[in-house]
């Protein structure tokens, strides 16, 4: 029987070896690359062609959920299985959008992460409980629409450390450093707090954060 080819990327070398060693275990497995960056997930990509890419939502360089949708957009067929430490509706809802075939949390247990595997490889799609109480919650707010709804409730978790941090005038390598975010994953997450606060400048968003008390003045400018 033919194994199952997989290739790990994740930025954290502890965690992308332990899932190494893990899968290593399994007969019907074989790990035929490991990657710490987008860039290098590319390489092994387009030399080992796996059936199935562990691919951490946060990957500097180039991040998972974009690593998904250019395999899309080139019609791939290896299966995307996004890893995330949290359940961050934004990074989520992306992934998802972004074609990835399910995502699972790094504190998943060992047999919950090789059913994921195996669901994703065999065209399914797998999504940890809490993400998917994550899913379901923005398509009922999608349902329900923006009416009625305080802006600020809508950011996910990761937009509202962003906005809090971008009001203290933080730049954005610094914002990177401290989130432990590529400098391009904070860039999309300013723009996509300030487009859902509906603010256009950054005057505006410290000004938004004053008003609702996100940070004080002396915090501030």
């Amino acid at each position: 029987m033919e194994r199952l080819r997989v290739l790990v990327a994740d930025k954290h070398g502890l965690v992308r070896e332990g899932i190494c060693a893990l899968l290593q275990t399994c007969q019907d497995i074989e790990v035929v690359g490991e990657a710490t960056n987008g860039q290098e997930a590319l390489e092994a990509l387009a030399r080992e062609e796996p059936d199935v890419m562990l691919a951490d939502v946060t990957l500097p360089v180039i991040d998972g959920a974009s690593l998904a949708r250019r395999l899309r957009s080139e019609n791939k067929k290896t299966r995307v299985l996004l890893l995330g430490e949290s359940a961050d509706r934004e990074c989520i809802i992306r992934g998802i959008k972004a074609g990835g075939d399910g995502y699972i949390l790094k504190g998943a247990t060992a047999r919950e992460l090789l059913s994921a595997i195996m669901t994703v490889h065999r065209g399914g799609y797998f999504l940890y409980p809490s993400v998917a109480k994550k899913v379901v919650e923005e398509y009922l707010s999608v349902e329900k629409g923006a009416a009625g709804t305080n802006a600020y409730d809508r950011l996910s978790d990761r937009e509202k450390e962003v906005l809090r941090l971008v009001a203290e005038g933080r730049r954005r390598q610094q914002i990177a450093r401290i989130l432990d975010l590529s400098p391009e994953t904070v860039q999309r997450q300013r723009a996509n707090l300030m487009k859902k606060l509906s603010v256009h400048s950054q005057a505006d968003l410290v000004k938004y954060a004053l008003r609702n008390g996100i940070i004080n003045i002396e915090d501030g400018i």
